[in-house]
């Protein structure tokens, strides 16, 4: 497992983290409008911005950072970055983990339900032997219980 850091250019750059089969199942994107790249763009399409840094987790969620008091009066980022590019990418890896743990915890939850019903069962005197039984078990799939 690894994550990857890439520097696209004029303040663009990406998060990736590979699994252990070596696929990509992150790709962050991250935009930092203070580069001189975004100023000069932002001045000259006349475009404000609240934030320092654009940050697309994945599809529809994104979050902004560094805020901008002066954004209604002034074109491009103005204010002072209140952190800097490794801060965002720290945080980066952070959401990445934390998605994973939650995960992970989620299905532990469903695991431990699954068990305390086969243990009633089981307690209750089911055997779990039953005509059929096999044909039930190639036909079933079973979902994750929350």
């Amino acid at each position: 497992m690894k994550f990857e850091w890439i520097e696209e250019g004029d303040g663009r750059y990406r998060v990736q983290f590979f699994d252990m089969d070596e696929k990509k199942v992150f790709d962050i994107k991250i935009t930092d409008y203070s580069d001189p790249y975004w100023q000069q763009s932002d001045l000259e399409q006349k475009i404000r911005r609240e934030c320092c840094y654009d940050v697309i987790f994945y599809a529809g969620r994104r979050k902004s950072y560094s805020d901008n008091p002066n954004y209604e009066t002034e074109y491009g980022f103005q204010g002072k970055p209140k952190h800097d590019i490794i801060y965002i990418w720290e945080l980066c890896k952070n959401f990445i983990a934390d998605s994973y743990v939650f995960d992970y915890e989620k299905a532990l939850r469903g695991l431990q339900k699954r068990k305390t019903m086969s243990d009633w069962f089981l307690a209750s005197g089911y055997t779990g032997d039953y005509e059929g039984k096999q044909e039930y078990k190639r036909s079933i799939v079973v979902d994750e219980l929350d």
